[in-house]
């Protein structure tokens, strides 16, 4: 298999840890490989491309035959297309180390999101209810969101309020949950 276009790309020195390769990707962007997957992966012209919300994602483009091409994201081909969501745990859309790379189903994928770019208070699940004055924490569901509960309007009122969507979603979501605080701080 092949990608389409000639991607051009800057020089790399790989890592002295013989384990890991880095294979440079367009716009000066580098992706993080194990060893094992690198003679494979760097055949193909691997682009980034970009989200709106800024997440980064190795990409390359796969001709189907009659003209087509598909869109071959590097984490599905690493698992030969084994899975249809494969999450990144880290929530680095270009460490492709497969210790990083899990298989997951669409809810683990979405708990594993990172605090929006428009947030204002901080912290994922926790915003600023004007009506009651007080700091809200609510977590994302399919129809819209769902209101956990209300806290002080004080610095403490909003870090108690994001450690309640943390215990919220370590419960709902396990080892998918991102949190505000390190999981560890819940044991």
């Amino acid at each position: 298999m092949r990608g389409i276009y000639n991607v051009k790309r800057h020089a790399v020195e790989q890592p002295q840890d013989q384990s890991i390769k880095i294979i440079p990707l367009t716009k000066g962007y580098n992706t993080f490989v194990d060893a094992k997957n690198y003679e494979r992966l760097i055949k193909l012209n691997w682009c980034v491309t970009e989200c709106k919300d800024g997440r980064r994602y190795a990409m390359a483009k796969e001709s189907i035959g009659g003209g087509k091409f598909r869109n071959v994201w590097m984490h599905r081909y690493i698992f030969n297309y084994e899975y249809d969501l494969v999450d990144h745990a880290d929530g680095d859309g270009l460490n492709k180390r497969e210790n990083n790379l899990r298989p997951c189903n669409e809810t683990q994928n979405a708990a594993n999101r990172r605090t929006p770019r428009n947030n204002t208070s901080g912290f994922k699940g926790v915003t600023w209810n004007d009506g009651r004055q007080k700091w809200r924490t609510q977590v994302a569901k399919d129809s819209g969101s769902r209101h956990l509960a209300m806290f002080p309007p004080t610095e403490e009122g909003k870090i108690a309020a994001a450690r309640a969507y943390d215990r919220f979603v370590i419960e709902k979501y396990g080892q998918f949950a991102k949190t505000n605080f390190p999981i560890a701080d819940y044991d």
